[in-house]
């Protein structure tokens, strides 16, 4: 089974058609079959571009391979097909453009929101994950290149969950997660690759907050924890709030709450 890593390049000539508009970027796009598992042919990717007038300059490593197991029908060969990807897909991506002295503008890693999810099945598959936060941590506190490690909800048209939808149900039903717009998700990276230095392991989701409370216990990592722990506390000072208005002037009320919303909003985001 071949994996696959995108590699952006710059000054690419894209022709978008949607319906009677036609955007044009003057881009060029190359498709490439490469084993990101293995290192000489990254590296030769690499250094092939390296050598045009359009060198890499970004990366995007969404490869992924979805086989669940629990751990008594765990084997190494399916160890090896799940963690081999995101692992030594990830660490050949990152030596290679280092021993290549590219200048990379984003290094951004696809991981997913199921890492933070108590999962017994996805062991193998969230160890690759996990590792994926590694690296994007080390990448910028230690050695302060760009990194982003993205821990992607449910995608609405695209990504793991859209091709395997018995498991986005699942979620869905038993933890409250709903899918969220492509485009949203975007967007949302264009937002935290402004503030990697600051949080390169950022987590996406959109989510009944009622229902994900009920299933704390399925919630496997302390940030998570801590924002649904945060969320709920907001929405039981509100409710606390309203139950003593009779007793509060309405002004002073709002000016709590929103205090309250403030604070709790900067912690949560910090």
């Amino acid at each position: 089974m071949s994996t696959f890593a995108d590699i952006i390049l710059p000054n690419v000539d894209i022709e978008v058609h949607k319906h009677e508009n036609k955007y044009s970027a003057n881009a060029h796009i190359d498709v490439v079959q490469v084993d990101v598992t293995n290192f000489e042919d990254v590296r030769d990717l690499i250094e092939r571009f390296n050598r045009t007038p359009y060198p890499i300059r970004g990366i995007i490593h969404s490869a992924a391979v979805l086989e669940d197991h629990s751990l008594m029908k765990l084997t190494e060969e399916n160890l090896t097909r799940v963690m081999c990807p995101k692992i030594r897909g990830a660490w050949n991506l990152h030596r290679a453009s280092q021993l290549a002295n590219v200048s990379l503008h984003f290094f951004v890693l696809f991981s997913s929101i199921r890492n933070h999810l108590l999962n017994f099945a996805a062991g193998s598959y969230n160890t690759g994950n996990q590792f994926l936060d590694i690296l994007a941590y080390y990448r910028v506190k230690q050695l302060n290149l760009p990194a982003l490690s993205i821990s992607l909800p449910a995608v609405s048209g695209a990504g793991m969950f859209h091709r395997h939808r018995d498991s986005f149900s699942s979620v869905q039903t038993t933890i409250g997660f709903e899918l969220v717009p492509t485009v949203g998700v975007f967007e949302l990276i264009e937002r935290f690759h402004a503030n990697q230095k600051n949080n390169p392991c950022p987590v996406i989701f959109a989510v009944n907050w009622k229902k994900l409370y009920e299933n704390y216990q399925t919630l496997v990592t302390y940030q998570l924890q801590k924002i649904v722990s945060e969320k709920h506390d907001i929405k039981d000072q509100l409710a606390t709030s309203k139950v003593s208005s009779n007793h509060v002037g309405i002004g002073n009320l709002i000016y709590d709450c929103l205090e309250t919303i403030i604070e709790r909003t900067q912690i949560t985001v910090a």
